[in-house]
């Protein structure tokens, strides 16, 4: 027997200061991502770098509804590569 496991895909979302782009973005992304389960693990993992709007408690809101969206946040802007760096660990 084999042991089948799904491959993951994980997409790393940078944000600073997106609280207008964010809702948007995941029920874009949302319909792809359920074609995708049947085949695949998915994960959205979204970077709040440092935002100074609500940008952090929106994905709050999206991790707690959503079980593929995960976040990390940063206290201040680090810069997008630093944040996409960081989603990926």
């Amino acid at each position: 027997m084999s042991d089948f496991r799904k491959k993951l895909i994980t997409m790393v979302v940078p944000c600073f200061n997106e609280r207008e782009t964010v809702g948007p973005f995941v029920d874009t992304i949302e319909p792809i991502v359920e074609k995708l389960h049947y085949r695949y693990e998915t994960r959205i993992v979204f970077v709040n770098d440092g935002s100074h709007d609500d940008t952090l408690d929106l994905i709050k809101v999206l991790a707690a509804t959503h079980p593929d969206i995960r976040y990390v946040s940063f206290s201040r802007n680090f810069g997008k590569e630093i944040a996409v760096y960081a989603g990926l660990m």
